[in-house]
Formats: C-alpha cells, structure tokens, sequence
C-alpha cells in the first residue's frame, strides 16, 4: 500500500502544475471565447510557444501543452480584442477566478465527502496548487512576461489594475485606441491630445497610446515630442518607453542617441532580446561591427528563434568579411521567418559583394515587393540590374 501511494503521489506531484496552469487558462479563455468571434489559443507549458507541443483542437479553441515538467507552471491565453471594458475585465479575471473556484470546491468536496487520509493529502496537492495560481496572479507584478512571440504582458492583477484605472479616462482615448486600431492614426493622434486636455494629471497609458499613433504614422518627431512632454508629469522613463524613443531616434539616422536610449533600456531589462536586437542593429548602422554582434549573439542566446536577430548578426558578419558565418545565419534566418523584408534585403547584399548581381537583383526586389521601409532600395536594384546586365555580356 506505501508503494502505491508513492506512486500516486509522484503522478499527482508530475501532474497537478500541468492540470492547475491548465484550469486557470481555461478560466481566460471560456470568457474570450464568449465575447469575440477571434481563435483563443491557450499554452500550457510555454509563455505562448507553439514548437515542441502537444496540439488539441476545439472549435475556435486551440490548446497546446508542452510536456516538459519544469515548466510546466508557465502559461498564456492569447485571444482577439473584445468589445466593452467589461468583458475584457471578465478575460482577465477569469483565470484567477477559475483557480480559485477549482482550490475552493475541492476543499468543500474534502469537507463534505468520506475520504481516505492518503485521499486527502493528493487533493490537497491540488488545492495549494489552485490557492497558489490565484495569489500569485492576483498580486499585480509590475514587471512584465516576455511572451514567444517578443510581446510583452504583465500579470492578471496588474492588467486589472492598469484597466481599472484607464476606465476613468476620458472618451477620447478610447476612440484613439479604435482609430489607432483600425489604422486611422490622424484621427487617434487628434483623439489622444484631445484626452490630455481634459482636467487633472493625464494618465501615462494617454501619452503612450498617442505616441504608439506617431510612430505608426512615421512621425518620428512626434514621438520624442510626446515622450518630452511626458516627463513633465512621469520624469522617469520605463524600459519599453526607452526602446520606443530609441527607435524613434534611430528612424530619425540618430543613431548615437538611438543607441543611448536602448542601452538605458538594457540597464533597466538587459535580458530583452528585442532591445539587444535594436541596438546591434543600430551599431550596425554607426559602423560598430563589433559591437553589435555582440548584442545580436546575447539576443540569438536570449531567444534561439529570433530570426531578425540572425539576419542582422549575419549582416553584422558580412560587413567584418566572414562570409560564409554571415550566410549561414542569413539561411538560418530565413528558415525561421520568411515574412521579414530586411532578410531579403541582408542577402542582397551578400550576392552583391560575391559578385553575383543576378541572385542580389532578385532579393532586393523581393525585399521592394515586401515594402520595405528602406530608403535605398530603389538604387540597390537598379545598380545590381545594370551590374548584372553588364555580367551577363561580358
């Protein structure tokens, strides 16, 4: 009987993070699926990494658990946006509420029910378990989770908290984030200042959301004047602010001040794969070769599939002539995203400086057909077409 229960309880042990992580997630997902008609996907296992992972499929909810113990407290709920401030409070919500409900009903079920003690002790694996997803999820957590997908979440009490508090803003930012959202920036720039005007102390997540509008606008120096005008009420910067001026900075060719802002960003999140890949590609930029291979292998080391970073320490490797380490990683790249223009446009440059201006042709104006945002396309592909032109007669 003592073997038994050994055995029952390392399976109980092995399995209730998985079967907890598993109930709360579904807790997100249940409400999401009821307020949207968007897919709802669920990760158990992951902080939203389908690779490695077991696939269940139901109607617009798709699971996917990745069978790997020491992870398995990890989890997200990724979902389309929902209508009302409401619902979005019942999403969040829910999870924590679902955690607490399975903890809460197994106790009353242990209260009510006959069970044997070695009973008793396996469920209330479950129970601490439940109880333990419910505080550690509510207790909002200022620092945020790097999801798969270079994406960035805080917590379920820190959404909550930072959705209470923007339900007291004004209409306006709300329109700007529906225009900002279906890609009417001018009319969410308009929206946003006009929420700022309305009385008291404006709210940071206003300005942020303004100058989310700027940049998608490509109006670089909009975003440093809202960032500007920011600190006057919020004089310290948080690390995502930092990377959103930095890249301001860089779109602007201000490279050294670009960098400035990232490695700020860095001191306060050296860990973000993201800013690591925006720096090196900055240093790229400022002739820093070194630099910024540097900052492209810790992002690669940070996230083994980041497939921008790759491209960029392969151009990066290009530019200090190791040609045949820049290829590889350009391939490598390409394998993992074949939607990104700029790895189009890093092998274009490979097949330049091998002289082989046919294949450079081709991957420059693949990168063109992919719209690019990358002021020297143009002469790039007329240079290689009369040098391949040129090639082919000789």
């Amino acid at each position: 009987m003592q073997l038994l229960f050994l055995i029952q309880l390392i399976a109980v042990l092995l399995s209730c993070r998985i079967i907890t992580t598993t109930i709360h997630e579904l807790g997100h997902a249940i409400p999401a699926l009821l307020f949207s008609n968007e897919p709802v996907s669920i990760y158990v296992g992951s902080y939203g990494d389908p690779s490695k992972s077991k696939v269940l499929q139901f109607g617009r909810l798709t699971a996917f658990f990745r069978l790997n113990i020491t992870k398995w407290n990890l989890g997200v709920c990724s979902h389309g946006p929902v209508q009302k401030m409401a619902q979005e409070l019942l999403v969040i919500l829910g999870g924590p509420m679902a955690s607490l409900i399975f903890g809460l009903g197994l106790i009353l079920l242990i209260q009510v029910a006959s069970w044997s003690e070695n009973t008793i002790i396996l469920l209330t694996f479950f129970i601490v378990s439940a109880i333990w997803d419910f505080f550690v999820n509510m207790i909002p957590d200022p620092k945020p989770v790097k999801l798969a997908d270079g994406r960035s979440i805080l917590n379920d009490g820190a959404q909550f908290v930072r959705l209470w508090k923007t339900s007291q803003y004004p209409e306006s930012y709300f329109l700007g984030l529906e225009n900002t959202r279906n890609k009417n920036y001018q009319e969410a720039i308009e929206n946003f200042n006009q929420a700022l005007t309305v009385g008291g102390k404006p709210g940071r997540e206003i300005y942020q959301g303004l100058a989310q509008a700027y940049h998608l606008q490509k109006d670089y120096a909009g975003v440093l004047k809202t960032y500007a005008e920011m600190t006057v009420h919020y004089p310290k910067f948080k690390p995502e602010e930092m990377v959103q001026v930095g890249s301001a900075y860089a779109k602007k060719g201000d490279y050294a001040e670009a960098i400035k802002y990232y490695s700020r960003g860095l001191y306060l999140n050296f860990q973000d794969p993201e800013t690591l890949n925006k720096r090196g590609a900055a240093y790229i930029q400022a002739g820093e070769y070194e630099k910024a291979s540097h900052d492209l292998e810790l992002a690669i080391a940070y996230d083994p599939v980041y497939a921008e970073a790759y491209s960029n320490l392969g151009y990066s490797l290009l530019k200090l002539n190791q040609m045949e380490i820049a290829f590889g990683l350009l391939e490598k790249s390409l394998k993992l995203d074949r939607e990104n223009p700029s790895i189009f446009l890093h092998l274009g440059f490979y097949y330049e400086k091998k002289g082989m201006h046919q294949e450079a042709l081709e991957h420059f104006e693949q990168a063109k057909t992919m719209n690019i945002d990358h002021h020297g396309i143009d002469f790039y592909i007329e240079d290689q077409r009369w040098r391949s032109e040129n090639q082919k007669r000789d």
